[in-house]
């Protein structure tokens, strides 16, 4: 079943909250429940049979029997195990899905079900009924779910907006689903008081076999893809919580060096003013800068997203504008000297940054992982990228423990007034959706909007269109040009971008849940991985074929649109957004992902 993008909008509502809640284990668990009770198909004439039993070694339950037909109604019964109890509070992860670590010997078996109960009168009634019967609302089922082959216990992701507490007691299908009517939907409030955890076996005949180890309640945003994220004031002049405001204006030390700034206060801004001019001894540019120093908000939630300024200039055209911060050092002011040139100057980390024209304060977002704390204290370019060397990038623990922020003029020769309004650490999921500029020629562009800035997994740091099969216009971004330049369309983003090592895919994937890829234009949910398969099998399907790979169950049905003959596949606002190439597994979506690491759009 192809998922809709209104299964999506319950998730896409609610504020993230980390969380990872035990419900059901055999181990001990704190606040777990393992008590199951097996109920055969009490229909009369019922002939499906089933046991629940705890493994040997007391570490998993044991769901074993076979679903056979009611003679008097010439179709599958059902078996199913349930335990009650006061399950642990699971409101937080309202965004996320019921994850089931368990194995079976029937793997070929197609009826497996989940339910549970909350806010019921009787919860075995209303797991009973489906809200077919009055008063019986209030049990959720999902829908009919796979287990993956092997011999090893596997993870099974259900989000919780594919539940839906109107079902056939008959047949166990959803009558009515979240994605049609919210109202059927689990909330938070649910979640919080759970009564009734069970597993079914029902609507198709067969042997059934599954092993059961947890059942837990995860987040969709305990790993960095969160519909909504951390936006956390490091700077600012209007009295925000913990922000710093107090800087020093610091010129040239250099012995002849020529430049000169000042830094002042301007109602809630802050003004940075100067020029840098050559020093005479080095015939180089010299450079100005504005310090802080204080005990900044932790900005560690946002390691993923960026340094976001909020600007204006009356120099737009000055290209030496460059801001660092220090962390973990024992002297900020000498690692912000050195940039890594001189033992014990490391923590201190630099980028460069342009200010848009304009009279307005605007947004400048530079990427965490664009930062390096080994630069040049001659020309503050960078010596080594975090790109080339992971080992120069910031970490969440840096930004947990900001000493120092810093405003530059450096390297480029210039009169210098730079206002700055605030300074804050935004994690992906929380980044403005702003586009970025167009190059693309009118004849050969096919994007409803711009591309937009901040996308996902540091895309956006692919500024140009590199080792792309036909040339493109000068400045187009790998986004612009696979995602909206017609030219490329026959064509892909180079192969296995996404394991580059300053897009790392991987890394940020939900690892304990489904992961959602937005259109990189109009923020529309396009796919969610993975869906009835692992996490593992999505990443070897990616793998084998070098772009991510999508299978018919990760679709966001309404929102893609695929041309069969042709192979492109757009999104229903017109990004292009790569192949479809069917494989021996058969339906696949060949994806570019430069094209579906979009921010969400806003959901009133």
């Amino acid at each position: 079943m192809a998922l809709t993008y209104k299964a999506l909008v319950a998730a896409l509502l609610m504020a993230p909250a980390a969380a990872d809640i035990t419900l059901v284990a055999f181990d001990g668990s704190e606040g777990a429940i393992s008590d199951f009770t097996e109920l055969n198909d009490p229909v009369m004439g019922g002939q499906s049979s089933g046991t629940f039993d705890v493994a040997a070694d007391g570490t998993y339950g044991i769901f074993d029997g076979e679903v056979k037909d009611v003679p008097s109604l010439s179709a599958p019964g059902f078996i199913k195990a349930a335990a009650d109890g006061s399950f642990n509070d699971a409101s937080a992860a309202i965004d996320g899905s019921l994850v089931l670590t368990l194995r079976s010997t029937t793997p070929e078996y197609k009826g497996f079900r989940l339910a549970f109960a909350s806010g019921t009168t009787s919860a075995a009634y209303a797991c009973s009924g489906g809200g077919s019967l009055p008063f019986s609302r209030g049990c959720f089922k999902s829908p009919a779910f796979d287990v993956p082959a092997g011999d090893e216990f596997t993870t099974v992701s259900i989000p919780f907006n594919m539940f839906s507490d109107k079902w056939s007691p008959a047949t166990g299908e959803q009558t009515t689903t979240c994605a049609d009517d919210s109202g059927v939907c689990p909330t938070a409030d649910k979640l919080s008081s759970i009564q009734r955890v069970e597993v079914w076996a029902e609507g198709a005949d067969g042997a059934v076999h599954l092993e059961l180890l947890s059942v837990i309640a995860a987040t969709a945003t305990a790993a960095p893809m969160a519909a909504t994220g951390a936006d956390i004031t490091l700077v600012s002049f209007s009295g925000a919580d913990g922000a710093v405001s107090d800087f020093t204006e610091l010129n040239d030390p250099v012995m002849g060096g020529q430049s000169t700034g000042t830094w002042d206060i301007k109602d809630t801004y802050g003004v940075f003013d100067g020029e840098v001019k050559d020093v005479p001894s080095l015939s180089a540019p010299g450079f100005i800068k504005a310090a802080a120093d204080g005990s900044f908000n932790d900005a560690s939630a946002a390691i993923d997203g960026s340094l976001v300024l909020t600007v204006r200039s009356s120099t737009p055209e000055y290209t030496g504008f460059r801001v660092s911060f220090a962390a973990g050092t024992t002297s900020a002011a000498y690692a912000c000297s050195g940039g890594g040139s001189l033992p014990f100057s490391r923590g201190c980390f630099k980028a460069q940054f342009d200010v848009p024209a304009g009279d307005e304060f605007t947004t400048v977002s530079v990427p965490f992982n664009m930062f390096s704390d080994k630069w040049s204290p001659a020309t503050g370019e960078q010596t080594t990228t975090c790109a080339d060397d992971s080992g120069v990038c910031p970490t969440a623990d840096k930004l947990s423990s900001i000493q120092r922020v810093e405003v530059w003029a450096e390297g480029a020769l210039g009169d210098v007034h730079l206002e700055i309004s605030d300074i804050r650490a935004v994690s992906a999921a929380a980044a403005p959706v702003v586009p970025s500029v167009e190059l693309i020629p009118d004849d050969y562009k096919t994007c409803s909007g711009a591309v937009q800035d901040g996308l996902r997994f540091n895309m956006s740091s692919r500024t140009q269109a590199y080792g792309l099969a036909v040339p493109v216009s000068d400045g187009e971004s790998l986004a612009e040009a696979v995602c909206c330049d017609s030219r490329v369309k026959p064509y892909a983003e180079p192969q296995y971008t996404y394991v580059a090592p300053d897009i790392s895919l991987y890394e940020h994937l939900d690892e304990s849940g489904v992961t959602t890829f937005y259109d990189s234009v109009c923020g529309l949910p396009l796919f969610m991985a993975p869906m009835n398969r692992t996490l593992d099998e999505f990443k070897a399907d990616t793998d084998e074929h070098g772009w991510p790979s999508f299978r018919p169950e990760e679709v966001v049905e309404e929102n893609i649109v695929t041309d069969e003959e042709t192979g492109y596949v757009t999104s229903a606002c017109g990004t292009h957004l790569g192949s479809f190439l069917p494989d021996a597994e058969g339906d696949r979506w060949c994806i570019d992902l430069s094209c579906v690491s979009g921010n969400p759009i806003t959901v009133n």
